[in-house]
């Protein structure tokens, strides 16, 4: 799967298993999203501080701003969730719409398999065993579509 430029459109081909695997991640975020339990290093990440010494000015500029940025990530989601399909036309307002949910479901990922700079996926996913492999390969994977995305837009 690669998506490109065609005729003014983006396109990709998805297999069934790539569709539920993105289908399942990104509802995960939205759940994590909808719930939006602050005290989640995930939410954390998703909506950070704007001001990280001061979390008193950070959560009052939070309540006039993180309505409208939950609902700009829920609607990205839809849009993905939306036009996901073994054959896949995207505009490029679409697109950017993938890029963002892409970009959020890897946040959370990284975040819950401890991604930092100096991490080695290859040599995590080799250590790893069970359902951790497989984040480790959804993570992998997601970066790869995201990758292959920005190609095209540019």
């Amino acid at each position: 799967m690669t998506f490109r430029r065609k005729k003014g459109k983006i396109v990709a081909n998805f297999r069934p298993e790539e569709i539920i695997a993105i289908r399942t991640i990104l509802t995960e975020v939205t759940d994590l999203i909808d719930d939006g339990d602050r005290s989640d290093p995930v939410i954390g990440r998703l909506f950070p501080d704007i001001y990280r010494d001061d979390p008193v000015e950070s959560a009052e500029l939070r309540q006039y701003t993180e309505d409208d940025l939950k609902k700009t990530k829920i609607e990205s989601v839809g849009i993905v969730l939306d036009t996901l399909a073994e054959h896949t036309t995207l505009t490029y307002e679409q697109a950017d719409a993938w890029l963002r949910a892409l970009n959020d479901a890897r946040l959370a990922l990284g975040i819950r398999l401890g991604i930092h700079d100096d991490f080695d996926l290859e040599t995590e996913y080799h250590k790893a065993a069970g359902s951790r492999a497989t984040y480790i390969s959804l993570y992998s994977y997601l970066s790869y579509l995201q990758d292959t995305l920005i190609e095209p837009l540019s």
